[in-house]
């Protein structure tokens, strides 16, 4: 797909289609245009120029709930392969994925002792991706490499500010060291905004807030799939969310801040006073707590709320979501 000129309605509108397509396998042209609202003939120009190029393609014809026969189109998910892995200083976790979001292989690197230095860290990392690299490019071109790991990274330009575990983190760009050391492109993102991309794809999802009390705070608050504030290219913040006016002083300057306390135990009592304030001025009532140990039943009855598998996020689906985000929305 020319991607050019990020401005052209042409890319725009392709794009839409790619994700539509992605989002709903085996959607039918009528129902492209009537979901974007796109004239038939441009519909049909651009899904053309999609099936040429590689990007979909037509699984036969099927009859919809009339009885007419129509075309239906799918990704095709052998334009692109990535390795994904997940960082932390235990070791690394790897997953080759393909353009669809399916998991078509794997495995685990698990370091001798913790990796406690920047240096012991980005070194045990680029060997095991190169090792990894050799192994699933013998199979199929990889196209990119998909990073994740614990701390406050950016996502544009992959700049890790604090990986969790590492004392004494110098501020680095990720992406650069290994774009530029394994001649590939290179996407780094934080594990929250991977737990961010997965929920988000889930089309039950529509309207949430996410939040993070463990450790890194994060937050935050999406409405139909689109994040409107927190966690998307870094860590996730909680803006500061303030909680007593007259409370303790904040490394943001203010006072009575949810960072302001630092045990987690009163954290979670802050959070259940914290959650219907949100839960009002966000209009929802799903919200997905990460990295919580506290008993769910204990706020709001009336609340949803759930704590995703984040061990599956972070090894497969989650890598799989940042693929579609990243495609839909970067390259």
């Amino acid at each position: 797909m020319d991607t050019s000129s990020l401005t052209s309605p042409a890319v725009f509108n392709k794009r839409n289609i790619v994700r539509l397509i992605r989002m709903i396998p085996g959607i039918s042209r009528a129902d492209i245009v009537k979901r974007l609202g796109l004239s038939t003939s441009l519909v049909n120009l651009y899904t053309r120029e999609l099936i040429e190029d590689g990007w979909i393609h037509s699984t036969g014809k099927f009859g919809d709930k009339a009885g007419r026969k129509t075309n239906t189109l799918e990704i095709k998910s052998e334009i692109a392969t990535f390795l994904c892995v997940h960082a932390d200083v235990s070791g690394f976790v790897f997953r080759h994925v393909d353009f669809s979001g399916k998991t078509i292989g794997g495995h685990e690197v698990k370091t001798a002792s913790p990796l406690n230095t920047q240096g012991e860290f980005l070194n045990d990392l680029l060997n095991s991706v190169k090792g990894a690299v050799e192994k699933y490019q013998s199979l199929k071109k990889l196209d990119g490499l998909v990073i994740s790991a614990d701390g406050q990274i950016e996502l544009s330009h992959g700049i890790a500010f604090k990986i969790n575990g590492i004392k004494d983190w110098d501020t680095i760009s990720i992406k650069n060291i290994v774009s530029s050391d394994m001649d590939t492109d290179a996407y780094v993102i934080s594990s929250v905004s991977s737990v961010l991309y997965q929920l988000m794809n889930d089309d039950e999802n529509e309207n949430f807030i996410m939040m993070k009390i463990a450790g890194d705070l994060a937050f935050g608050y999406v409405e139909d799939n689109i994040m409107v504030k927190g966690g998307i290219g870094t860590a996730g913040e909680l803006s500061h969310l303030r909680l007593d006016k007259d409370g303790a002083i904040c490394k943001c300057g203010g006072k009575g801040c949810l960072e302001s306390i630092e045990d987690e135990a009163l954290r979670w009592k802050a959070l259940k006073k914290l959650l219907p304030r949100l839960v009002d001025k966000y209009k929802v009532r799903t919200v997905f707590l990460w990295n919580s140990n506290n008993s769910i039943n204990e706020l709001d009855p009336g609340i949803k709320v759930f704590q995703p598998d984040i061990g599956s996020v972070l090894t497969g689906n989650g890598h799989a979501a940042a693929i579609k985000y990243i495609y839909d929305h970067i390259v």
